[in-house]
């Protein structure tokens, strides 16, 4: 178990190398190095027969993987439909091991301690690539356009709705007390993997990561209503401006890229010059929901197939989960895509996790209460991004799950030593 549990880590600690290792378009053309670890985890745990724990949220997943596989028999492209059930049929198996192997809070923290990991890491290398190479230094990974801050990730969007959804978690954990069941050295790593994560998530230009994270910090402020949040928030924005005031200096291209980002996506309507593509000037963004909502309206039970849409409908991907759910697996992949998040969310807001007397006192509880604003930022940004192939969604996805079974366990124990003796 102790293998499993490195094995486990060393997922994580790499799940920031998204860069493919086998040609585009093979089987195998989104496996990414982080994948071994998780791979070589699950023959380990299967070889040892240790059994699989399971909840009703993994249920709902694995009852979107069989959606989608039935799915498969209306596919535009059969191949391509039975690589993103693969695709996602290994993440949450990965998810589920995840969720199998750390049962107790003492290891539990540990996953915490591997996220501030990847973050420290990533953001780190994204910085040095993007900025200090332009003093001669050799890069880290291989550039993909000028000013992109881009790490290890495939792309920018990629490193931007990574550092959304992990710098918060991380954010959620330092704001309460499990913080101070980390060593001295963790204290110092979490800290600074929170300062350098959030410069490298502002550098990725990550439009939907960042409409999605403002909806979340202000909603957290709401829910606050403390002095000390709004300082550190205020705090916040002003070096926000002061960086975006001084990056045309300090860095021109990444000040380039990140406001040409912002008036594409935002400012201006993003054309397309192909003339297949364009549709009497609509807006790229406009056109491919709308081409989305064809493909369900053409198979309504299963859609174009998942991974079906591109090259029948559109030359690019739908570009939001909930439209690609519609448009891409129908009716077979809604109901099942509804169930799963309805019980991710329940995890997240249910009565069944407040406790009598002590709910406000229980870290793992305060740990939830301070992630939920941001888990609704998160549901907006994935308007634009599909986040089910998200290798950080289904681990946070475990890591949530074991949250809520700690909590659980802890409320029955509560009630167990409320019972009187006979």
């Amino acid at each position: 178990m102790r293998l499993i549990k490195f094995l486990i880590l060393c997922y994580i600690i790499s799940s920031f190398i998204t860069r493919p290792l086998f040609p585009e378009g093979s089987v195998l053309s989104r496996f990414v190095f982080a994948d071994f670890f998780g791979l070589a985890a699950l023959i380990l745990f299967v070889l040892n027969q240790f059994k699989f724990k399971t909840s009703i949220p993994f249920q709902m997943a694995w009852l979107l993987v069989l959606g989608f596989f039935i799915g498969i028999t209306g596919s535009v492209f059969p191949l391509s439909s039975f690589n993103e059930v693969l695709i996602l049929l290994f993440l949450i198996a990965v998810s589920q091991c995840i969720f199998s192997v750390y049962t107790t809070e003492n290891n539990s923290i540990s996953l915490f301690v591997a996220l501030a990991w990847v973050n420290l890491i990533a953001s780190f290398i994204g910085i040095y690539d993007s900025y200090f190479t332009s003093f001669g230094l050799p890069r880290i990974f291989n550039a993909r356009a000028d000013g992109e801050a881009l790490s290890g990730f495939r792309n920018a969007g990629q490193a931007g709705a990574f550092m959304q959804i992990t710098l918060f978690v991380m954010y959620a954990f330092s704001r309460t007390k499990l913080k101070d069941r980390l060593s001295p050295r963790n204290k110092i790593l979490l800290r600074l993997s929170l300062m350098v994560g959030f410069l490298f998530f502002v550098l990725t230009g990550k439009v939907a990561a960042y409409i999605g994270a403002s909806v979340g910090v202000l909603l957290y402020l709401i829910m606050k209503r403390r002095l000390s949040s709004f300082i550190t928030v205020l705090l916040l924005l002003a070096g926000l401006v002061w960086l975006f005031n001084e990056l045309p200096t300090i860095a021109p291209q990444i000040n380039k890229r990140i406001f040409a980002k912002v008036r594409t996506r935002i400012l201006e309507p993003m054309e397309i010059s192909d003339s297949r593509s364009k549709v009497n000037g609509t807006a790229f963004i406009n056109r491919n929901f709308e081409s989305a909502l064809t493909a369900f309206n053409d198979n309504p039970i299963t859609g174009s197939g998942i991974g079906g849409f591109m090259g029948r409908y559109e030359r690019h991907e739908v570009h939001s989960t909930y439209l690609k759910i519609i448009g891409e697996t129908g009716l077979l992949g809604i109901i099942p895509y509804l169930l799963l998040m309805f019980y991710m969310l329940r995890m997240l807001f249910s009565k069944s996790i407040f406790l009598q007397d002590t709910s406000a006192m229980h870290p793992w509880f305060a740990f939830l209460m301070e992630l939920r604003p941001f888990v609704i930022g998160w549901l907006i940004s994935w308007g634009y991004t599909y986040h089910l192939r998200k290798r950080e969604f289904w681990i946070t996805f475990a890591i949530i799950s074991i949250v809520y079974k700690l909590i659980l366990e802890f409320k029955n124990s509560e009630k167990l030593n409320m019972l009187p003796n006979e």
